[in-house]
């Protein structure tokens, strides 16, 4: 078995499409659970999502498909378009030769993988509190020191500011001077209107 360390995150809107499957090959790869012992390989931690399962006759010299033989010859040299001197830079798409497996396994991971669902406002909202307050929420259980009236109100606090901020995401609004005016989701936040603008 080869984990393949593809060093590469693209998002493919920048280049028409030509490196689509990246991004997602690269998260698949990426190493996760670095506090849970390596599945396979014993003495490491963590674990990619993506294995390349091989033929134990050919783990250490790939000869075959059983091998996967060309997948692994082109993940280390997979590298983007060089430009030449001189020239502006071009858009950042991958070289096009010694590519073929790794351009089917990007397709596949474009075409095919689940796609990631959009997180809901509870997760959005908790993804913008403070880390020790999004610790708390995260874990499910009381803080170290237990539930006392001042971590509740600091956890309640945090979140409801996380939760006024997501709903900040309207227009902006600028006076004749070119100063910011802030409006919350309901009004004005109680002050009166500038220059007679707002209700």
């Amino acid at each position: 078995m080869v984990i393949l360390n593809l060093s590469i995150y693209m998002n493919d809107e920048r280049a028409g499409g030509k490196a689509r499957g990246i991004a997602q090959l690269q998260n698949a790869l990426e190493v996760i659970d670095k506090d849970r012992p390596h599945p396979f390989k014993p003495g490491r931690d963590g674990h990619s999502k993506l294995y390349v399962v091989v033929d134990d006759d050919e783990l250490l010299f790939p000869k075959t498909e059983a091998g996967f033989a060309r997948l692994r010859a082109e993940a280390p040299a997979y590298h983007w378009e060089e430009q030449k001197s001189g020239e502006p830079k071009p858009l950042e798409i991958p070289h096009a030769l010694f590519n073929d497996a790794i351009d089917c396994a990007r397709a596949a991971a474009a075409d095919y993988w689940p796609r990631s669902l959009e997180k809901t406002l509870d997760e959005r909202i908790i993804e913008q509190m403070p880390p020790e307050s999004r610790a708390v929420i995260a874990s499910g259980r009381p803080p170290s020191g237990g539930w006392t009236p001042e971590t509740q109100l600091k956890v309640q606090y945090d979140y409801a500011a996380a939760q006024h901020k997501l709903r900040r995401g309207g227009p902006t609004y600028f006076d004749e001077n070119g100063q910011r005016i802030d409006q919350g989701p309901t009004g004005w936040f109680g002050r009166p209107p500038r220059y007679g603008y707002g209700t």
